[in-house]
């Protein structure tokens, strides 16, 4: 079974702001519409992706503020191969030069491209492409949407390689957390794990508010948890699998 990668990121930020943005994962601006799902703070998984191959990811971030923003993207290499390379394009869907926005690969980790303005109800999109230049394993990366020093959302993407011939397919391993926003209950469930596993609850800061051994199923009593936003990860043998962001809204 290939390694998980730890999806725990200490966070640096002061705050996010909830519920202004939405990302989603569509082929191409005119895809997004009101059927489209918000993947915001959660993972994007690519999965059989060859080696001596470049893989494009599409996603897009909704303006829901009621202004106009100057946003940026905050690129993380959490655990990325040496040999692998990317190319991070950024602009508005608006913009008809929008390909002349990619940024070429850049050594600094984090790095932090430039702003662009995103009107009120208009999108952006983040279109990074990556070069699969080895043989062996996958590579996590973690995306932030910057406005100033506040993340305002985040995405992470997750690529695993094709299976070599003796290798077997990887595990789809996820979770769920909901009712989202939630005033009282919130329920966890995961798929491919096996046996018990961690659930632990932090805030912004990266406070543990809330650590407990769990089974398929978990639920959550967050009726005295303050109003804010928190970030649910489980755990299988120390090493996290997955997180979902929450708001907690009474």
């Amino acid at each position: 079974m290939k390694k998980l990668y730890t999806l725990f990121a200490a966070l640096s930020l002061v705050s996010l702001s909830w519920g202004q943005y939405e990302v989603y994962h569509e082929s191409s601006c005119n895809s997004v519409d009101a059927g489209s799902v918000d993947i915001g703070g959660g993972v994007h998984v690519e999965n059989n992706v060859s080696v001596g191959t470049d893989l494009t990811v599409h996603l897009y971030i909704k303006n829901m503020t009621g202004s106009t923003k100057m946003l940026a993207i905050k690129r993380v290499r959490l655990n990325v191969p040496v040999e692998w390379t990317e190319q991070n394009c950024w602009g508005p869907c608006y913009d008809p030069n929008f390909e002349g926005l990619c940024y070429g690969n850049q050594a600094a980790n984090p790095w932090t491209s430039p702003e662009v303005t995103v009107m009120n109800d208009s999108t952006a999109e983040l279109k990074p492409i990556f070069s699969i230049n080895t043989v062996e394993g996958g590579g996590l990366y973690r995306y932030y949407f910057m406005e100033g020093l506040t993340a305002v959302d985040s995405i992470d993407i997750h690529i695993n390689q094709t299976a070599g011939i003796n290798d077997p397919e990887p595990v789809q391993v996820g979770m769920t957390a909901y009712p989202n926003p939630a005033s009282s209950i919130i329920t966890v469930n995961t798929v491919g794990i096996s046996g018990d596993y961690n659930v632990r609850v932090t805030d912004v800061l990266g406070k543990v508010i809330y650590s407990d051994e769990a089974g398929a199923i978990k639920k959550i009593d967050v009726s005295n948890f303050k109003n804010g936003v928190y970030f649910i990860a489980v755990a299988e043998k120390g090493e996290a699998i997955q997180t979902r962001r929450v708001v907690v809204k009474h």
